[in-house]
């Protein structure tokens, strides 16, 4: 038996493996006790010519069991399955076994340019900033005690998410659009305007409404602005009031939380928390994304970009699942839907492998030990980097 190992430039190898006549017969015997070893019913005793063909993925396996556990192949760190598997028969009876195997990427540094760079530190809220996310969660809370309703009617309140688009189809805002259900009539345009886009649409659902259409009816003028797309978020029949009195029904510790004064004490405080680690895991994300285009050149092999795709799949499917009835994220998939979505998923699978990469190489050179998962890495990081500036 002769074989030769290729390295591929996806952290891959190709291994080819010749056998002779007899070599082929001693395989097939090999694969055939494989099977059996694994219930697979063998209806067939001439191991000669025979399983290598029916079962060459077996067959690759038998071969690297063969070899011993001092041999370099076995140096190089292979995982998953093997794939791309063709086999040729030979003049003389042998036959040439050739298949492609992943293994762990290379993830040393190439140089050490990357430590010059920078992280950027988290700023604070301002005032404004903090007061618009402190707003947001009180309405949260008010929508967390209301009575839901599945469609948008006359008189409910609702709040869609917002995003608006400008010529290069790029989202340059995002926000969120209330309505609590009271119109006044010094409101009659937007009542109509309410009636004519909103009324009648579901929960989850998104829909667009061009700049034309807006600079008439809510005398928006941005030249620039396409257009505002919507997704409905929330819907109650009639929205929680929240005040001094109400405040008990919260599933807050009553010792705790008392007032409104209270209650905004309380969120500001958590709203703060949340801004700062979002903040922080958005900067490390950053830093790592330069640290990688700087100094290291990381190729994830299909194994495990295809684990990672296929866990995230499953997770939308289960969201999908979940929302909107069993069986939607295949009927979406089926339908093309999901094509950019499933796309999207698969790019960031192999991007956030390839980060989570680099940041393990980062850890270990600042002694910070990622395997620990006790330990805020994030934080650690960022301290010492900051530290650094």
């Amino acid at each position: 038996m002769e074989y030769k190992l290729t390295k591929l430039p996806t952290s891959a190898y190709e291994i080819n493996v010749v056998y002779t006549k007899d070599e082929v017969k001693d395989l097939n015997e090999k694969v055939a006790n494989s099977l059996m070893e694994h219930n697979i019913k063998i209806e067939d005793d001439d191991y000669e010519d025979y399983y290598t063909t029916i079962y060459p993925e077996v067959a690759c396996r038998v071969w690297m069991e063969d070899l011993s556990e001092d041999n370099d192949v076995f140096k190089l760190n292979f995982i998953g399955e093997v794939y791309d598997v063709k086999i040729d028969k030979l003049a003389n009876g042998g036959e040439s076994i050739t298949f492609r195997l992943d293994v762990y990427p290379d993830t040393n540094f190439q140089n050490n340019d990357w430590l010059d760079i920078k992280i950027k530190p988290v700023e604070p809220l301002t005032e404004e900033e903090l007061q618009k996310k402190y707003n947001l969660e009180l309405e949260n809370l008010c929508y967390s005690k209301s009575e839901k309703a599945e469609v948008i009617t006359k008189g409910c309140a609702f709040r869609a998410l917002v995003r608006h688009f400008y010529k290069d189809d790029e989202a340059v805002y995002s926000g969120t659009f209330s309505c609590k259900g009271n119109f006044s009539n010094k409101e009659p345009e937007f009542f109509e305007y309410v009636l004519e886009n909103f009324v009648g649409r579901k929960i989850g659902e998104r829909f667009e409404i061009s700049y034309d259409k807006l600079a008439k009816e809510l005398k928006i003028d941005d030249p620039k602005l396409v257009k505002i797309e919507f997704v409905i978020d929330k819907i109650a029949k009639k929205l929680f009031k929240l005040n001094d009195q109400t405040i008990s029904k919260l599933d807050f510790p009553a010792e705790e939380i008392k007032t409104m004064a209270d209650l905004e004490k309380s969120l500001k405080e958590y709203v703060e928390y949340k801004h700062f680690k979002q903040e922080l895991s958005d900067h490390i994300d950053e830093y790592i994304t330069n640290v990688k285009a700087e100094s290291m050149d990381v190729v994830i092999p299909n194994t495990l970009i295809t684990e990672e795709f296929e866990s995230r799949l499953e997770q939308l499917s289960k969201k999908l699942d979940k929302a909107f009835g069993a069986g939607a994220f295949d009927e979406y998939k089926h339908s093309g839907q999901l094509d950019k979505i499933i796309e999207e998923t698969y790019e960031s699978s192999q991007e956030s492998l390839a980060k989570s990469y680099v940041f393990q190489n980062i850890c270990e050179h600042f002694g910070i030990d990622w395997k620990d998962k006790d330990l805020n890495h994030e934080q650690l990081l960022y301290d010492k980097l900051c530290a650094m500036n």
